[in-house]
């Protein structure tokens, strides 16, 4: 079946990397049924999960989520436990994995890894006062295992025990040369995992991708059917963070913005190297990174260059990791901080000349 025969086009748009077949070719010549995972006609499970969805048809936010109220940090480093560190870290803010705040109980239901605040604030060994986020991007085993108990457990309420602030929605992936109905339902599975969390009353931030400038049309319009709608989070620490990919890619949240007709806080993962390009885009960026905590573990030290890059010096230490984990997490968010400046400063000498 080629594109033009195709029933998803009008949402698809088409790929244009598709071959004559469309973007069935590769099951069709090299996809074995027996052991696909792919969304596509030839998967034998093909009908159960868009019926598992409720099919192609949009997801309504009958809850929106309610974001407006928060205050953003520019910068929130990615903690993923409180290794080696004696006391708690002196961060005002940090982000964890969404998934690593719930475990599986022997019974295999989900639950909390924490009953209130203090109690997960110890756990990750940070401030009693710290803001928490959660971001939803992380292995695929982790956001599958979400997305099995996202409708049967109140997640959302139990990341507001918990203290979390808010959260951004799981990444389900799409993969090159994979059908586009793949892309279509790993969509729509966000939506409604949003749709979940928002309906107990908890923040959390919609994941966007597209692939095609078609994609990034369907979520302009989305955003402009949900007015309320105040955030969105993207992931720039795989494909799209390539060189050769990374302008296309920001010209889409160009394109998505101007369509999208007013203001939104870019919540983006990774994508350091690119906080002055979004941030000339959007007025509110926030980058979580996770290099503080990992270059850390790595015993590495910031260093910033005199125009403000990064680069990193092995070190040899003593006893905990405290003190290398606080200069590393003010080290780079003086270097997110310093991108942004230059953002604003450049836009505001545009829009002076232009005028």
């Amino acid at each position: 079946m080629d594109c033009s025969r195709c029933e998803l086009r009008p949402q698809c748009g088409t790929l244009p990397t598709a071959g004559i077949w469309g973007c069935y070719e590769h099951c069709l010549t090299k996809c074995d049924p027996a052991t696909c995972d792919f969304t596509c006609p030839h998967n034998p499970r093909y009908a159960q999960r868009w019926w598992e969805v409720g099919g192609t048809g949009p997801v309504r936010l009958e809850t929106v989520p309610n974001t407006a109220a928060l205050t953003w940090p520019n910068y929130l480093p990615v903690v993923f436990g409180k290794y080696a560190r004696e006391v708690p870290a002196s961060a005002p803010c940090v982000v964890v994995p969404l998934a690593a705040l719930f475990r599986q109980r022997r019974n295999r239901e989900i639950e909390p890894i924490a009953r209130d605040p203090a109690s997960l604030r110890a756990r990750f060994r940070l401030r009693t006062d710290a803001r928490v986020f959660a971001s939803g991007v992380g292995p695929d085993a982790d956001i599958e295992w979400l997305w099995h108990h996202h409708d049967v457990a109140p997640l959302g309420k139990m990341l507001q025990a918990m203290g979390i602030e808010a959260a951004t929605a799981p990444n389900y992936s799409y993969f090159a040369y994979a059908p586009r109905d793949h892309y279509l339902w790993n969509r729509k599975r966000m939506l409604l995992f949003v749709s979940r969390l928002a309906r107990d009353r908890f923040p959390v931030v919609p994941h966007l991708y597209g692939e095609t400038k078609v994609d990034w049309m369907w979520w302009a319009r989305y955003y402009f059917d949900h007015p309320e709608l105040t955030a969105f989070a993207v992931e720039l620490q795989t494909s799209d963070a390539l060189v050769d990919r990374l302008p296309d890619f920001i010209d889409n949240l160009r394109i998505f913005r101007e369509r999208v007709g007013r203001d939104l806080t870019a919540f983006v993962a990774g994508g350091r190297h690119a906080a002055r390009a979004i941030a000339e885009i959007f007025p509110q960026l926030v980058i979580a990174e996770s290099s503080s905590y990992m270059k850390t573990v790595r015993r590495q030290m910031a260093m910033l260059t005199p125009d403000g890059q990064l680069r990193w010096r092995k070190v040899t230490t003593d006893g905990g990791l405290e003190s290398l984990f606080e200069h590393n997490t003010e080290a780079i968010g003086a270097s997110i901080s310093a991108e942004i400046a230059a953002a604003r400063a450049h836009k505001a000498k545009t829009r002076s000349a232009a005028a």
